[in-house]
């Protein structure tokens, strides 16, 4: 597993960098949750991606400003998300979960949270860990699956995998093109896969192909969409042990 340095993140995400008047703007730095990740559960950053600055901001609003995502992990797949950004609400939200070591860009989340600013970011994010994402990601993996569980998995990506604000869905049977796996995890990275690698066929005729998602919300709401399905596939055949689940998703998800 390749770690990035703070340095190589700031690269790839410059509104990761630590800001000078961040107590006083009311902002959480992504480096304090990076450091807490790093103690708490071994894990480092495996990729980072920034974002444009939104809509509602200035033009002249520099990248520094725009929302960014970074994935840290540990040995063995066990993995986190932040989504943080200095505009647009300047809401930061964590999630746990798995990420694949070979292609971090894919991992899937089980719980998440808003991070309140006003309140420490160690005890949230503990309460956060004590939803055993851990467990239901590793049945996961190796949880044999049919092809028409398959395509149902491909048919709910497609409809809820994207957010609102994307007008056109894919084809659902384009996700699983070429997809050699026969486990629950494999199934749902290659469907990621597959989003991320865009150019698909749309649900209509004559319409352009849906292009790649590639910006951090899009990116982190897949993962939750992905990882709320493998939990629901899993307690509907009984192999959670009464898992109280990670929460209503529609609550969670991340405002565009």
């Amino acid at each position: 597993m390749e770690h990035l340095t703070l340095d190589e993140v700031i690269a790839a995400a410059p509104s990761v960098a630590p800001r000078r008047n961040a107590a006083a703007e009311g902002l959480l730095d992504t480096t304090e949750i990076l450091r807490y990740l790093k103690e708490r559960f071994d894990m480092y950053p495996v990729f980072a991606v920034q974002g444009a600055t939104h809509k509602d901001t200035r033009r002249t609003s520099p990248p520094r400003n725009g929302r960014h995502l970074v994935v840290a992990a540990a040995h063995g797949g066990f993995g986190a998300a932040i989504l943080n950004g200095h505009k647009k609400d300047r809401q930061v939200h964590v999630g746990l979960g798995w990420v694949n070591l070979a292609t971090p860009s894919l991992f899937v989340l089980g719980p998440t949270l808003r991070l309140k600013r006003w309140k420490e970011i160690a005890p949230q994010l503990d309460e956060l860990a004590e939803r055993s994402a851990r467990t239901v990601f590793a049945k996961a993996v190796r949880q044999p699956t049919e092809r028409h569980e398959a395509a149902v998995a491909a048919i709910h990506m497609s409809r809820r995998g994207y957010l609102a604000t994307t007008t056109e869905r894919p084809q659902s049977m384009e996700l699983l093109v070429d997809c050699p796996a026969s486990r629950l995890g494999g199934v749902v990275e290659h469907i990621l896969r597959r989003m991320q690698q865009g150019n698909l066929h749309a649900n209509h005729a004559n319409r352009r192909r849906i292009k790649p998602i590639l910006r951090p919300d899009a990116l982190f709401h897949a993962a939750m969409v992905a990882g709320d399905m493998e939990f629901r596939f899993l307690r509907n055949l009984g192999a959670l042990d009464n898992h109280a689940g990670f929460g209503e998703l529609r609550q969670r998800l991340v405002r565009p």
